[in-house]
């Protein structure tokens, strides 16, 4: 049993970690001859079928689009996913649950796993899913849950454990063949008794610094055969929307209080800032304290101020940072707290305004 790793097992982490994240990220396009290879050990293997006829697309969209091009193809998707899980993820686990402590699963899982899994996979197949259903016309093909880039973070999870543990040879060889199939650069599937379908890489893909699909000048994803999804720090935007506050920004400050859709507001306000959503509203100012900073012994101004939006009223303090002279504005609610600055700021804070005098003067 493996109750702790040593220096050696620690810097392989990183190792493991970053091989697998560049397996995806080298954003190639599938390698048909390994994922031809591959399709056929699952299928003769695990479902004990004969190997596939293989369809390539370059996008998930173009992928469902393909499906409901094609004729004679009722077939319900096979279950691959449990076929997988019972031969390979459940008999691997049980014998690494053998062998390793929890708290250095935890560990790893922490280092290699979550790092190397994330959730590109889930918002674009939700996103192809709303669009296809939209086109009444369509009928929508569930994608494999395995057999992908997605299981990059269990089974990165595992290799790196391949190397301090021992599996049986069967399992291992299993495992060894499972992990060349994923390593063909597949984005999704869809498995059906006689047919596979699958798609390549994305052709360009652009994220944020908390690695969230994101780019304001065009989509954050696109593939070959122009299919794009626009995000904007890992909120999904219509094409239309995203033109509208992004590429002709032909838009008034109020339009962007007005979105429904919370997230889709908090991200666009991240990107311009809220003074900019808030310039073209008429406000008032009900109360501005200035206060001598203890660390440049200059004056900092704070304001607290309402605008009017859609008969609705709302309120904001404007604080300005001692040591960089820059404003940030907050949102703060409307009640007796909040009826001055300092009030408001120490909401900010989560605390009251007796409690926020405390902490100035300490």
């Amino acid at each position: 049993m493996i109750t702790k790793l040593n220096k050696k097992q620690e810097k392989l982490m990183d190792e493991v970690k970053d091989k697998w994240l560049n397996k995806f990220f080298d954003l190639k396009e599938i390698d048909k001859d390994k994922y031809e290879k591959g399709i056929e050990f699952i299928y003769t293997e695990f479902l004990d079928f004969k190997k596939p006829d293989v369809y390539y697309f370059d996008s998930p969209f173009g992928l469902q689009l393909g499906l409901n091009m094609l004729k004679n193809i009722s077939i319900p998707n096979i279950k691959l996913d449990n076929q997988v899980s019972e031969q390979v993820w459940e008999p691997v686990m049980e014998q690494f649950m053998e062998q390793v402590d929890k708290q250095v699963s935890d560990q790893v899982n922490e280092q290699v796993w979550k790092q190397v899994w994330n959730q590109v996979r889930e918002q674009v197949e939700n996103q192809v899913k709303n669009q296809v259903r939209k086109q009444k016309e369509l009928e929508y093909f569930n994608f494999s849950n395995y057999g992908d880039f997605s299981c990059f973070g269990w089974v990165s999870f595992y290799d790196y454990f391949s190397n301090i543990i021992e599996y049986t040879e069967d399992l291992k060889l299993k495992f060894e063949k499972y992990k060349k199939f994923i390593e063909s650069r597949c984005f999704m599937n869809v498995f059906l008794k006689d047919k596979c379908f699958t798609c390549s890489y994305p052709s360009f893909l652009e994220r944020d610094d908390k690695l969230r699909l994101h780019c304001t000048s065009d989509g954050a994803i696109a593939w070959n055969d122009g299919y794009k999804q626009h995000y904007v720090h890992g909120v999904y935007f219509e094409p239309e929307l995203f033109n509208k506050f992004f590429i002709t920004k032909k838009y008034k400050s109020g339009d962007i209080l007005k979105l429904r859709n919370a997230e889709q507001r908090s991200a666009i306000i991240q990107v311009y800032g809220i003074e900019t959503v808030l310039k073209e509203l008429n406000r008032t100012v009900i109360d501005t304290w200035i206060k001598k900073s203890s660390i440049t012994g200059k004056d900092a101004v704070c304001e607290l101020f309402e605008c009017e939006l859609d008969k609705q009223t709302l309120r904001f303090v404007k604080v300005e940072c001692h040591t960089e002279h820059k404003f940030t504005t907050l949102g703060v609610p409307i009640n007796e707290q909040t009826k001055t600055c300092k009030g408001a700021i120490a909401w900010t804070f989560g605390v009251d305004e007796e409690e926020y005098n405390c902490m100035i003067e300490s």
